[in-house]
């Protein structure tokens, strides 16, 4: 995993075996109450921490979790919405 470089050039980080995953998916189940039957979207990609995040967090936890590619905005202006409404999100980061 990278840092985003927000304080200077971006940085490997090493996670021990099965760290980040654990760490994600008891943030998500207890801080966020992600569980079984849940749909947990987060509009980022995998290249941030908080793609893994979405993945680890979510399935781990049982949830579904809803990938996204593309623009936002793009061919509509309520597009992420319609997904939102579509895919029945119950978590949306």
């Amino acid at each position: 995993l990278y840092t985003s470089g927000t304080t200077g050039q971006s940085k490997g980080a090493v996670h021990t075996h099965a760290g980040f995953p654990l760490k994600a998916a008891f943030d998500a189940g207890f801080g966020m109450d992600v569980k079984q039957g849940d749909t947990f979207f987060w509009f980022t990609d995998m290249g941030w921490m908080m793609g893994p995040f979405l993945i680890f967090g979510g399935l781990i936890n049982g949830a579904a979790v809803l990938l996204f590619d593309g623009a936002p905005d793009y061919p509509a202006p309520d597009r992420l919405w319609e997904l939102v409404s579509r895919h029945r999100v119950t978590h949306l980061g």
